[in-house]
């Protein structure tokens, strides 16, 4: 109670609360923000959207399939929203990439290869806590594939199937995989090689690459910075070379965090969506369902050592 009465007055914030339900039971409250981790978020969500207040969630939405399904039931129930914090979709280079792929740039699309290698400052420095656990929401996976996830069904349509592999540093007593590989097919028949690490020090970063029978498009960012710095390049069957495309965003001049004014893009939406008729924000509480089913799919397939197929859910075209 204490530290919330100190971060009140440093802002100028009116009202707080040393216990999340009596925030939750507010009259005065319309909505939440739940900054907590996926172990925790789906108690919380719950009780807020059955109160009638809309909620912006971290991702994943939680560490079950079962708990997710409960959300998005009681937000069903209650026609209260929710919006998921997918950040991806609000980097201009990655909505020109959408409207290059869009408009035929490459021609029918064969594949892509997805690469995320970087060293978080946890598994850098051996820290402790949830995000060095799977159960609790950590582990590469939890925590940056279902960036991932979403972001290539926004791009190319529905995962039909997953084969996964995960593994950690070996000697790490950590719960949590610190690596993935896998293959997915998509709905449009291609297919899309993943393979994602934690502890890769000196690594290449987060490049996407995509090939069509007319060219071949990347997104790279090489920095540390999860959101700044990414880069657009495509080149075409009658290009000599690849080509730097010409992409304005303002979070690459941004000082701070680049997630923080990608998250801020998201909130606007969440916030504009509280005084709107019309359907809720995306991402919201369905495509966080979305992905959840996506993560159960490849925890199921390394468990099993088998290819796990995906439905295809009615509002998403194969």
């Amino acid at each position: 109670m204490k530290k919330a009465a100190k971060a009140a007055e440093l802002n100028g914030v009116p009202r707080y609360f040393g216990d999340w339900r009596k925030l939750v039971e507010c009259p005065y409250i319309d909505a939440l923000a739940i900054a907590l981790p996926p172990v925790l978020q789906p108690q919380v969500a719950m009780a807020a959207l059955r109160a009638g207040k809309a909620v912006f969630c971290e991702k994943p939405l939680a560490t079950s399939l079962q708990e997710a399904r409960e959300l998005v039931s009681a937000a069903h129930s209650t026609k209260v929203f929710g919006t998921v914090d997918f950040i991806f979709p609000e980097i201009a280079a990655w909505q020109e990439a959408r409207c290059f792929l869009d408009e035929g740039g490459l021609g029918a699309l064969r594949h892509a290869v997805l690469v995320w290698h970087m060293e978080t400052d946890g598994n850098r420095m051996s820290l402790e806590g949830w995000k060095n656990h799977t159960a609790e929401g950590g582990g590469v996976v939890n925590m940056f594939l279902s960036h991932s996830f979403h972001y290539l069904e926004w791009l190319f349509g529905p995962v039909t199937s997953v084969s996964a592999s995960l593994f950690k540093t070996p000697n790490d007593p950590h719960s949590g995989e610190t690596g993935a590989v896998m293959a997915l097919t998509m709905g449009n028949g291609m297919a899309i090689a993943v393979t994602a690490s934690t502890v890769s020090f000196d690594g290449e970063g987060h490049r996407l690459t995509v090939y069509g029978d007319e060219g071949t498009m990347t997104l790279h960012n090489p920095t540390a910075d999860y959101v700044k710095g990414f880069t657009l390049s495509a080149r075409r069957r009658e290009d000599d070379e690849a080509r730097r495309q010409p992409v304005f965003d303002a979070i690459d001049e941004f000082e701070k965090d680049g997630r923080i004014m990608a998250v801020g893009r998201l909130a606007s939406r969440f916030l504009d969506g509280l005084a709107a008729d019309g359907p809720p924000p995306k991402p919201d509480i369905d495509d966080g369902l979305r992905v959840q089913i996506l993560l159960d799919a490849v925890f199921r397939s390394n468990e099993t050592g088998r290819r796990i197929d995906i439905p295809v859910p009615d509002n998403i075209s194969a």
